[in-house]
């Protein structure tokens, strides 16, 4: 998709832009690094992308009420004076994440070539922490322009107005705050810089990346107890997965292997199956809080919802779960209940509860 090309793109002419100049000495490794920790920024955006999406559609809405609107927020779906405006999963600004990263990391890079000085490491950390504050404002004021202006994300005003917030509240404070940071608390480079950074990062990245995946990998999948309604048919699938169905009803429970792993959520699964999520909404059944949610492939409507338990705890916060198990508390697993009809929704969420 486009803004994929377009990060893809600007990390290519980065690469390229590093190989050309004498910066290639301290940030090749930097390169190699990011390229290596991919994974790992993919399961940064799979786990918190969704309670990302609804902490800022609950400020916007929040902001819109403080200025007198008519405004609320159900899950991703903002209604403003009437109208109904979701935010997309697949949505530009959980995308240009990367573009904006790789935006900031150019500008360094840029700086170091022109003013010969370099930014030491606790520097370049704060850096990082106030581009991704920048990034989350950016996202927080382009949500509300959209929102304001009803910009629907069919419409080609859609990404403008993304690439336009980008410069205007990301790059452009972060160009003239760093020219300023390097004028002020910049060092000169130091002759032959680099060569044994390059090599500790590059042996460190490549550990730490085998490690994570050889780790993750080894720990076996511990099966969670729940308590299967009468009627439904199972099936065990691949990574430890059960499928139940019955006329009507497809339950889904799929076991996280460790505190760090990332869940196969419906928000993905469903979407590879070619359904395209609508309105996403927490909801309370029964004293419980569950993601509820509507999914559409063609003509088809389906109506889903899930949640986490290890059998005894239900939750859908992703630090609540993790947290328990890294204290040793019994594996978690994603529940998720899709059913045909609207109606049938929060009765089979009770059966399953």
């Amino acid at each position: 998709m486009w803004v994929f090309d377009l990060t893809f793109l600007m990390g290519l002419a980065l690469a390229v832009y590093v190989l050309l100049t004498p910066a290639r000495r301290r940030w090749m490794a930097v390169l190699g690094g990011l390229a290596l920790a991919s994974p790992g920024l993919r399961w940064l955006t799979t786990v918190f992308g969704f309670p990302i999406r609804l902490q800022l559609s609950a400020w916007v809405v929040a902001i819109l009420q403080t200025l007198g609107a008519d405004a609320t927020v159900s899950g991703n779906l903002i209604r403003l004076n009437g109208v109904d405006f979701a935010i997309d999963p697949a949505c530009m600004g959980l995308q240009m994440t990367g573009l904006s990263m790789l935006a900031g990391l150019f500008l360094v890079v840029h700086l170091e070539n022109r003013t010969r000085m370099q930014l030491s490491f606790g520097w370049l950390v704060l850096v990082a922490v106030g581009t991704v504050a920048l990034l989350i404002l950016t996202n927080l004021l382009r949500i509300l322009t959209l929102v304001v202006f009803r910009i629907a994300p069919e419409d080609p005003l859609h990404d403008l107005v993304g690439l336009a917030c980008l410069s205007l509240y990301l790059l452009v404070p972060l160009t003239w705050g760093l020219q300023r940071l390097y004028s002020r608390v910049g060092k000169p480079l130091p002759a032959h810089s680099g060569r044994v950074w390059v090599r500790l990062a590059a042996v460190y990245g490549v550990l730490v990346l085998a490690g994570f995946g050889v780790i993750q990998r080894s720990q076996p999948v511990t099966p969670v107890a729940v308590d299967v309604p009468s009627g439904y048919v199972s099936r065990q699938l691949d990574h430890g997965f059960t499928q139940y169905s019955k006329t009507g009803s497809l339950v889904y429970v799929k076991p996280v292997r460790t505190a760090y792993s990332a869940e196969h959520s419906p928000l993905v699964c469903w979407k590879g199956s070619g359904y395209v999520f609508g309105a996403v909404a927490e909801k309370v059944i029964d004293g419980h809080r569950i993601y509820v949610g509507s999914l559409q492939r063609g003509r088809e409507r389906l109506y889903t919802a899930w949640w986490f338990t290890n059998g005894v705890q239900q939750t859908i916060g992703q630090f609540d779960f993790r947290w328990r198990m890294l204290r040793g508390e019994p594996a978690f697993a994603l529940v998720n209940v899709t059913v045909a009809r609207p109606a049938d929704l929060a009765k089979t969420v009770r059966e399953w509860y």
